[in-house]
């Protein structure tokens, strides 16, 4: 799994291409795939700044 990361980071066109559909990954499920998917939107999401808040405001 990490050397997957790994090459998904080096090569963020790859990741574009599995969010639409125009590739897959070979020993994954399709529900595994969109699993990764989205914690790379979540990591994303929080290189933005909207992470949320964690705890009592």
């Amino acid at each position: 799994m990490q050397e997957l990361i790994s090459y998904l980071l080096k090569y963020p066109e790859v990741l574009k291409k599995l969010k639409s559909n125009e590739a897959s990954l070979i020993g994954f499920s399709s529900d595994e795939t969109q699993l990764i998917i989205e914690g790379f939107e979540g990591i994303e999401e929080v290189k933005r700044g909207n992470a949320g808040k964690w705890g009592p405001e």
